[in-house]
């Protein structure tokens, strides 16, 4: 309503004292580099899990007045975000219940189907559907299977279904295994063909994600999906012999959060709970408004560096729900000081990377579990 729009534009904007940035420039240059490396003419970038924790709305607008056609978001709730911040075409690549496709706009959405269920669902709602028909080539936790797809197609044949689209997903483009992609293609390709069997010409085809955007060079494939590699991270390790094609991708985000308590310690006093940390010496200790509500597990209690003034500060005692401690020792730091919790530099040692190693997990897994209301900015 016009009346919402007034308001939010007068509406006063109060400080913060944690906050994410997401760079527009790197998200923009990582977009032109996949575009460049990719041997796909058309790439859909995945907006699921919030945007892979950037916030859907901030690349929406990021991704505005680029070539951008379509995004992926996995589930409704996703899917409005992206109708309201947006005029892209959207992928429901997520299965969703049956009464959400009742409330889609569909001159707008295509849906991604995996099962009979779903098809027939669609059908039911006696409207021109555009899907991706989501083969199951190897991954095998989803999708179409070769020993059914002939009695798939028959069912809906000549139905209201517009068959568009076909996809699928490789299992294993993130470790050094081309006889994982080759098989998955092979299979993906008689599939494909016996789709063409009957009648339908599907516009696009598309199996690979960031990992396989570099490894694919198969132009039979003409579209691919980005979503890790878009916000600069490289799902690939350094062993990996196509790992120089991602090198150069530049994380977009970076996390704040602001001294609000420093306290005077003496060697041998303990912080926070569970007596996990103690004081060698005389010193300060700062406390940021930041924990595990936030995005710190209570595993990363004591394994971490943030940054203060250029300086790295060690992360001691417990996490708690909405507070953690760094040790200041005998450095001049002050209440409303800022701290880098995450930096977007690679080599940092509170880059997302060194973050994510320290809990013994993958930068997905950090990335996705950002609060969503912690508050994001385009810088």
């Amino acid at each position: 309503m016009w009346w919402k729009s007034l308001k939010n534009m007068f509406r006063r904007q109060v400080p913060t004292l944690n906050r994410i940035e997401i760079s527009r420039d790197a998200i923009l240059y990582n977009y032109q580099l996949l575009k460049k490396i990719s041997v796909s003419k058309n790439l859909i970038p995945v907006l699921k899990a919030n945007a892979y924790g950037h916030g859907i709305k901030q690349i929406c607008e990021i991704l505005k007045g680029t070539d951008v056609e379509m995004v992926a978001v996995d589930s409704f709730p996703e899917y409005q975000m992206v109708r309201d911040f947006s005029r892209f075409q959207v992928l429901l690549i997520g299965e969703c219940h049956q009464s959400v496709y009742e409330n889609v706009d569909w001159n707008r959405t295509v849906a991604a189907v995996y099962t009979l269920e779903t098809a027939r669902f669609l059908i039911s709602l006696k409207k021109n559907i555009r899907v991706h028909l989501f083969l199951n080539t190897g991954m095998n936790r989803e999708g179409i299977q070769l020993d059914v797809l002939a009695s798939f197609l028959d069912e809906i044949q000549d139905k209201n279904l517009i068959v568009d689209w076909v996809m699928s997903h490789f299992a294993n483009a993130d470790i050094d295994d081309m006889g994982s992609l080759d098989e998955q293609v092979k299979i993906f390709k008689k599939a494909y063909y016996e789709i063409l069997d009957r009648w339908w010409q599907p516009r696009m085809k598309h199996i690979s994600a960031s990992a396989g955007i570099a490894k694919l060079e198969d132009s039979f494939f003409d579209t691919a999906r980005t979503g890790i590699a878009l916000y600069g991270y490289n799902p690939l390790t350094s062993e990996d012999p196509f790992f120089e094609k991602l090198k150069l991708l530049k994380p977009a985000l970076e996390v704040f959060s602001t001294v609000v308590a420093v306290q005077k310690i003496k060697d041998g006093e303990w912080v926070s709970y569970g007596k996990r940390w103690k004081a060698q010496s005389d010193g300060l200790v700062a406390t940021i408004p930041f924990g595990y509500y936030e995005w710190l597990s209570r595993h990363y209690s004591g394994k971490l560096f943030f940054w203060w003034e250029n300086i790295h500060l060690q992360q001691v005692g417990t996490i708690c729900m909405n507070l953690c401690s760094v040790d200041a020792g005998d450095v001049d730091i002050a209440v409303w000081d800022e701290i880098k919790i995450v930096s977007s530099d690679l080599n940092a040692i509170n880059s997302l990377s060194r973050l994510s190693y320290a809990q013994d997990t993958i930068v997905y897994e950090t990335l996705v579990k950002f609060n969503e209301k912690i508050r994001r900015l385009i810088t």
